[in-house]
């Protein structure tokens, strides 16, 4: 069986201040924008086999368009404005790379570091404990 290659990022790792943001887009947006918020994470956290990781491709209207669908928007124009306030808030921040423009978040990209952090903090417990059996499988 062929093993993946997902990355392993299953949760994200909130900051303090992440709340406070998010609360007040929510009283200038609607209830419903943590639930965008929490949309866009997501997208940016399921790009981990693309480069750039972590990233949303929204270069044109129709990657803005499937981007904003998946994000429950009717019209590009409220997905524009709602990306637009998020920025302005620090939650997201648009990246270029030659003529593309992506979409990306410090918190998904913060919660990828520490989970290769943990990973390698783990690896070299058991190396440690078990020494170099757990390489080839022997006891």
């Amino acid at each position: 069986m062929e093993k993946s290659k997902d990355k392993g990022l299953r949760y994200l790792l909130l900051p303090v201040t992440c709340g406070r943001a998010i609360d007040k887009i929510a009283v200038q947006s609607g209830i419903e924008s943590s639930a965008w918020i929490f949309s866009l994470l997501l997208e940016c956290a399921n790009q981990q086999l693309e480069e750039p990781v972590y990233c949303v491709d929204i270069t044109t209207d129709a990657d803005l368009a499937l981007v904003a669908r998946r994000c429950h928007f009717d019209k590009i124009d409220d997905f524009r404005n709602f990306v637009q306030i998020l920025c302005e808030a620090n939650l997201f921040i648009i990246v270029k790379v030659g003529e593309k423009r992506y979409l990306t978040s410090e918190i998904v990209t913060d919660s990828a570091i520490k989970l290769a952090e943990r990973k390698e903090k783990a690896r070299k417990a058991a190396k440690a404990r078990w020494g170099d059996s757990t390489k080839d499988g022997a006891s």
